[in-house]
């Protein structure tokens, strides 16, 4: 799980060497985010959400 928040990260880093060009490939962040956590509560029950997002930060 830790690698997809990588990926969703991954443009900013990349974004000073090439700016611009990640823009192209992936859809906006916000976009990527409201998929993401569309997922996430599908498939998350509210009661796992709290140790989900504190492995997520670990």
């Amino acid at each position: 799980m830790k690698d997809a928040v990588l990926q969703l990260a991954g443009p900013a880093y990349t974004s000073q060497e090439q700016p611009g060009s990640h823009a192209v490939k992936l859809p906006p962040p916000s976009e990527a985010l409201a998929k993401q956590l569309s997922q996430s509560q599908r498939s998350v029950p509210g009661s796992q959400l709290l140790p989900f997002v504190t492995a997520l930060e670990g």
